[in-house]
């Protein structure tokens, strides 16, 4: 909480490396810890644009740039807390259909970077009926993985409190619980 104090440094860094995706985005962290918004969205927007160039110029997938994937969610996170929902679900929809080089490594980082960041729009701006359409396929879970079982059971469970099917939820919730 002292990031007023790397104010001066963060601004200038930017110009130092306008091209280092990397230095675009660190200022975005330190931004929006102390809720300068807008300006941190903007950081995030740059360094996304910067990573994509990156990507282009070396002919590589998303998968293969881990920066790229961050830098999108942290946007997308950043446009959550300024209620800019669409604006964050187009983000969503980009890291969910972004092409994939591979299955393994990266890929993985990738995959639930998109899952954990539809999961949690969906649920902040409180799409139930989206989440609770069974031929919505934003989200391509694997139910034989874990934690898409979770991230699934937890939405579902949110989004049946919030259309006041108290049983439903209950009967999602206790999936979620782990026998002792």
């Amino acid at each position: 909480r002292e990031g007023e104090y790397a104010l001066d440094s963060c601004l200038k860094l930017s110009e130092v490396a306008p091209n280092a995706g990397h230095l675009q985005h660190m200022p975005g962290h330190v931004l929006s810890g102390i809720g300068l918004w807008h300006e941190a969205a903007i950081a995030m927007d740059t360094a996304t644009r910067v990573e994509k160039a990156y990507m282009h110029q070396r002919m590589i997938q998303p998968d293969q740039n881990w920066n790229y994937a961050h830098n999108l969610d942290y946007l997308c996170y950043i446009q959550e807390q300024l209620g800019m929902f669409d604006a964050a679900m187009t983000g969503v929809e980009q890291l969910v259909a972004g092409p994939r080089s591979a299955k393994k490594g990266m890929a993985a980082v990738g995959n639930f970077l998109d899952k954990f960041s539809a999961v949690r729009l969906l649920v902040k701006a409180e799409r139930w009926d989206q989440i609770l359409d069974s031929d919505d396929n934003l989200i391509a879970w694997d139910l034989k993985n874990p934690m898409d079982q979770f991230l699934s059971g937890y939405m579902r469970t949110h989004a049946l409190i919030g259309v006041g099917k108290l049983d439903d939820a209950e009967k999602e919730l206790q999936k979620l619980k782990v026998p002792p």
